[in-house]
């Protein structure tokens, strides 16, 4: 039952609209292009019949879709005549359960030639149809008479009784239409009670309240359907298929305003008593309408909407209207339509009510790393044909019920999305938080270690990172800022600097051994390796130390790719004088390389750093390395971790590295 929709139309749009298919899952055909109605409130009254105190409008139907068939082997195609040059008339689709079941007649219309067939389809939706099926309801000898259709279907208990346009005979070279009553107990297969039952116009109604059966139908004169009164009249019976009366006379006019209604109609009535008319008016400037009109005695009716469809714009190809329905569907009322297109084609049609725009609400996945993508989605309770467009709060737009946007700098936004559709505009805002990417993989390093006196590089790296401060305690209670800084020591020893990287999304922290001693950098290599003394009864000797065996070189897998760790423990005892060097030969000093950086730590502190010079060759140039006593003696027992990692170059590798004791 149609019912009014509680909601103000703020806005009229008056041009055309091409707005996106309203049937998503209708992949298969063309959607129809829209146009915007747009019925004038000084054209319509209130239920009372009083103008200008009209305050709940009607929704605007504005979007025409073809109804598909789904085939047996699972394609969707457009609902079409049986035959090629074949068109619709009559139809009636009537709510069963959780599905809705539709009669269609399909017939061939040139005079003498004329034939026709009932069929029977099924749907859940009121969209996608299936299962068609032939009834027995068929007119297969071509001749002047043929089958409008099944009109109306009233389902008692397992009884279906319908109406039906049975045929049109030529009397005195005039037709004649007439009602004629049949019953099924599944739909299909009808039983003719009496055939034919009455004359009649083409359109009629049938409901039954309590026992009693109320039919609105426009009456044939006695040799034609269009010469003579065609009034639409109201009559009652007992009976589905009898005691109606005599047709031309019998039964009371239907009145709209004082008017006559003459062209095609439906009836419904309200669980309020209210009945509703939905017709042509009769007027040519209008007939292309469907008008509104209620009456609480269903015989004197008020029009109260003008226009609540124009089929000739809902249907651009129209050329012929066959029949119209309005049907409610999960709580909303839809206009069908059969109808012959400009190209001779018989249709069925459907054209869903737009509705307004409510419970606007915009949300987004944030917060978002600087950088990374941002999915902003709108939602609403209610509406249709709504279009989506956002402003992200950066300058930039887009649109889309769900969208996605990459914000330019760290901070906070306000995207507004705009829901618009023919009958309203609302907007939400959702608030986007940008914030930096997280820091993660710190390190610290030093280019010690360094002669007293000397200035001391320390530097700060970070896998990932936005806007990242560093902060440096280095050890000697100085505090400084910066990824790379420089300070000089006033004393020898080994420092502990912090470096503590922060931004808005964490706060990381690394430390770094720094190594300040007084003793000169070698300027006398040993041409060859004096060992320990041995005595028989000696432990074995503390050193060397095998550091790494020999990596061989390759090309890297990725850039900062760390190729070798090693746990190697350092003897406890360490000879009180001598020298500390990274040797390829355990007998003695010789050049190490590795590509690039060698680190030795303890837990989370390193102690040692070296870094090979980059060099124009494929590797590095190979380098004496002298370890200071300070850091041996500070790792002395102590399990180090040895780290070899790649920091520029297309290479990773490294000569077998000792670490060797000098007398």
């Amino acid at each position: 039952m149609y019912k009014r929709l509680p909601f103000i139309i703020p806005v009229f749009i008056f041009s055309f609209v091409l707005l996106g298919g309203m049937l998503t899952i209708m992949t298969s055909f063309t959607v129809a292009p829209l146009y915007a109605v747009a019925p004038s409130t000084n054209n319509q009254k209130d239920l009372t019949g009083n103008t200008n105190t009209f305050t709940d409008v009607f929704p605007l139907y504005l979007t025409a879709t073809m109804l598909m068939e789904q085939l047996n082997n699972g394609n969707l195609v457009e609902l079409t005549p049986v035959m090629t040059n074949w068109w619709f008339d009559h139809f009636y689709i009537l709510p069963e359960e959780a599905s809705y079941t539709l009669w269609l007649n399909n017939k061939y219309q040139p005079a003498g030639s004329r034939v026709a067939v009932e069929q029977h389809l099924q749907s859940e939706d009121g969209l996608i149809w299936y299962n068609r099926t032939d009834t027995n309801l068929v007119d297969n000898v071509p001749d002047s008479n043929f089958l409008r259709g099944i009109r109306q279907v009233i389902k008692e208990g397992d009884l279906y009784h319908g109406w039906e346009a049975a045929c049109c005979n030529l009397v005195d070279g005039y037709s004649v239409a007439k009602i004629r009553y049949i019953s099924s107990t599944d739909g299909i297969m009808w039983t003719i009670v009496n055939d034919p039952a009455l004359n009649s116009g083409e359109d009629f109604n049938v409901r039954k309240e309590g026992s009693i059966y109320q039919m609105w139908a426009t009456p044939s004169s006695p040799n034609s359907s269009w010469n003579g009164p065609r009034m639409l009249r109201y009559r009652t019976s007992t009976q589905p298929g009898s005691g109606w009366g005599h047709w031309a006379t019998g039964g009371t006019a239907v009145n709209v305003d004082g008017e006559e209604v003459r062209l095609q109609n439906r009836v419904l009535k309200l669980t309020d008593g209210t009945y509703q008319l939905f017709y042509r008016p009769y007027q040519a400037a209008n007939s292309q309408l469907i008008n509104l009109a209620v009456s609480s005695d269903g015989i004197n009716f008020t029009q109260i909407v003008s226009g609540l469809v124009d089929y000739a714009n809902i249907l651009p190809d129209y050329f012929v209207l066959e029949d119209f329905m309005v049907v409610n569907i999960a709580g909303e009322d839809r206009f069908y339509f059969t109808y012959i297109d400009i190209f001779n084609q018989g249709r069925i049609a459907v054209v869903r009510p737009e509705q307004a725009i409510m419970g606007l609400t915009a949300v987004n996945d944030g917060p978002t790393p600087l950088g990374d993508i941002t999915v902003l989605t709108a939602t609403i309770t209610n509406g249709t044909n709504v279009q989506y467009t956002w402003n992200f709060g950066d300058g930039q737009t887009g649109d889309g019920m769900t969208t996605t946007h990459i914000y330019p700098d760290v901070g906070t936004y306000m995207a507004v999305v705009t829901a618009t559709n023919s009958v309203s505009t609302l907007t939400a805002t959702t608030t986007v938080e940008i914030v930096d990417v997280a820091i993660s993989g710190l390190t610290a390093m030093n280019d010690g270690p360094t002669l007293w006196g000397n200035v001391t590089t320390l530097s700060a790296d970070a896998v990932s990172g936005t806007g990242v401060n560093y902060t440096w305690d280095l050890g000697d209670n100085t505090i400084v800022t910066g990824a790379v800084v420089t300070h000089t020591y006033a004393l020898t020893g080994i420092y502990t600097a912090v470096v503590t990287a922060s931004n808005t999304a964490n706060v990381l922290s690394a430390n770094t051994a720094v190594v300040v001693y007084t003793e000169p950098p070698p300027t006398l290599f040993y041409a060859l390796y004096l060992p320990i003394v041995h005595y028989a009864a000696a432990p074995p000797p503390l050193f060397p130390v095998q550091i790494s065996p020999a990596n061989p070189f390759r090309p890297v897998n990725q850039m900062g790719e760390v190729f070798y760790t090693a746990n190697v423990q350092i003897p406890g005892d360490v000879p009180s004088e001598g020298r500390f060097y990274l040797s390829s030969s355990p007998t003695q000093v010789e050049p190490i390389v590795v590509d690039d950086r060698l680190t030795l730590q303890v837990g989370s502190t390193t102690y040692f750093v070296y870094q090979f010079a980059e060099s124009n060759d494929p590797l590095p140039s190979p380098e004496i390395v002298e370890v200071p006593r300070q850091v041996v003696e500070t790792m002395a027992g102590q399990s180090i971790m040895v780290v070899f990692q790649d920091i520029f170059g297309t290479n990773v590798g490294s000569s077998q590295v000792w670490l060797i004791w000098e007398p």
